[in-house]
């Protein structure tokens, strides 16, 4: 069995606009995240969700790139879902259920409407410690 990578992002950002509850060091700016896109799909790639990946993984026919998102940060539901909506890709967020709502954070109506649009919606804990 092939090797898979999987890539995990805490925030995509607009760096106009940075968000205080992602230190910098957490972030990507869009710009890059849409070439880094950009760069795996011209390579060959497929990005997906882990629960796709796993569904498929017995007759796998394409590259896959599992794509992941920590903690549940604004950036991603407002930078990186369409970024992936755009080219048809899936991923898996897994969010910080006690930080749902919260300033610098996606609403629960925005993560019931990203797993609506087919993203995976899982947990990375309740408080995150």
């Amino acid at each position: 069995m092939a090797l898979v990578p999987i890539l995990m992002y805490h925030e995509v950002q607009d760096p106009a606009r940075p968000n205080p509850s992602a230190p910098p060091s957490w972030t990507v700016d869009i710009d890059s995240f849409r070439q880094q896109m950009e760069r795996l799909r011209s390579a060959g790639y497929t990005g997906m969700s882990v629960s796709r990946w796993l569904a498929e993984r017995p007759i796998q026919r394409c590259r896959p790139v599992v794509l992941t998102f920590d903690d549940g940060l604004r950036g991603n539901i407002d930078h990186a879902l369409p970024v992936l909506l755009e080219i048809g890709w899936t991923a898996t967020f897994f969010i910080t259920t006690a930080m749902i709502g919260n300033e610098g954070y996606g609403a629960p109506d925005e993560w019931r409407d990203a797993s609506d649009k087919g993203m995976d919606i899982a947990s990375h804990g309740v408080t995150h410690t």
